[in-house]
């Protein structure tokens, strides 16, 4: 270290804060890529999964509307069943589009499979609305019991595809979370018991 002895006061100063600079930089650095990091991923969370968690209950919400206004047409008046039929042509509008944004929220070929079949499930049950509205014409063999009964199995059919879409975008998201949230583990090893720490590494501890 000859060649430092024989620096200056000032040129040893010079070095020393040069060093400092240069190790804040890298701590900075390192902060900033963890941080994009992290940013990265509650985008993903949050534009993606969440969104279109979002968006199947918006689509599951208008469908129930639906099939409560069409329960009640059996039993309004004509002026009631022209608001009826009004109101359920208005919530099948706001169905139709909170099913447009769902593509835009799946990448996977499973959830693709499922958005697949929820689509066709919600197309199924469709079709008997509106015959219950009297935009399309029942079959010649159905009565309005029959027509009741068939709508009441696509409701069911529906509803279960779409509970199966929304499960599958919770289970995408959670596992994300988990990555973006992990426990302490040292403080987990000084505050909880040694079962605990056994437990830990298989499932995670639940005080931490």
């Amino acid at each position: 270290m000859k060649w430092f002895d024989c620096l200056s006061v000032s040129g040893k100063l010079l070095l020393s804060f040069g060093v400092v600079i240069l190790f804040t930089a890298c701590v900075g650095g390192t902060g900033v890529f963890s941080l994009a990091k992290m940013n990265g991923l509650i985008e993903e969370i949050g534009q993606r999964h969440m969104d279109g968690l979002y968006w199947v209950e918006e689509v599951n919400k208008h469908k129930l509307n639906t099939d409560l206004a069409a329960a009640n047409l059996t039993f309004a008046d004509d002026a009631g069943k022209a608001k009826l039929k009004q109101d359920m042509a208005a919530l099948l509008a706001s169905m139709h589009y909170a099913l447009d944004q769902l593509p835009g929220t799946i990448i996977t070929p499973e959830g693709q499979t499922l958005l697949e079949g929820a689509a066709k499930s919600v197309a199924a049950w469709e079709d008997i609305v509106q015959m219950q509205m009297g935009v399309k014409p029942m079959p010649v063999d159905l009565d309005q019991m029959g027509l009741i009964a068939r709508a009441i199995a696509s409701s069911e059919t529906a509803r279960s595809a779409l509970e199966r879409l929304a499960d599958f975008k919770r289970k995408r998201a959670t596992p994300m979370h988990a990555a973006t949230h992990k426990p302490n583990t040292a403080r987990c090893a000084s505050s909880c018991s040694r079962s605990c720490s056994a437990r830990w590494s298989r499932a995670g501890c639940s005080r931490c």
